[in-house]
């Protein structure tokens, strides 16, 4: 990795905010990281904006988004699915952003439950104002046209 390039860089998916209330809470981002070949790639990750102002990462795929839409998973056990992994935490001071890699444990995840938006609510008990309305058409197809097992691709003709 470039030594002048942050290890966590995190842009726009492509696909619509998955849970939006005044503002987004829930919604996938891409995280632009370079290879060991020194080749630009990305992959996705969730980003949850936490109450406390912060906002909340882990990386996702395509199975446990589909689980999630099938109303089988909470938001929190859609979290929960990836804690073998860092996750991340980006806290913002005005206009410097500081990211850290938090790993699970019992006492911080249950710390995270106060903060994290619809944290025990499946898809389909959150209000119809606040999640998509066709989340297969508006981020599945889109995941399977340009998207494999959560790293980005480019469709082939």
């Amino acid at each position: 990795m470039n030594q002048s390039q942050p290890k966590y860089r995190f842009v726009e998916s492509g696909v619509p905010d998955l849970l939006n209330s005044e503002g987004p809470c829930l919604k996938l981002v891409a995280q632009i990281y370079q290879d060991t070949d020194g080749i630009e790639n990305s992959r996705l990750w969730l980003r949850a904006h936490l109450k406390s102002g912060s906002n909340l990462f882990a990386r996702v795929n395509e199975a446990a988004l589909s689980l999630f839409f099938q109303g089988r998973l909470s938001v929190a056990e859609l979290f929960a699915l990836r804690r073998d992994e860092p996750f991340v935490l980006e806290e913002v001071d005005g206009r410097n952003r500081t990211f850290r890699e938090r790993y699970y444990s019992e006492a911080w995840w249950v710390a995270c439950l106060e903060v994290l938006p619809y944290a025990h609510f499946h898809y389909y008990g959150i209000s119809e104002g606040v999640r998509l309305s066709d989340p297969w058409e508006q981020v599945m197809k889109k995941l399977d046209l340009y998207w494999a097992n959560s790293h980005e691709h480019l469709p082939v003709d």
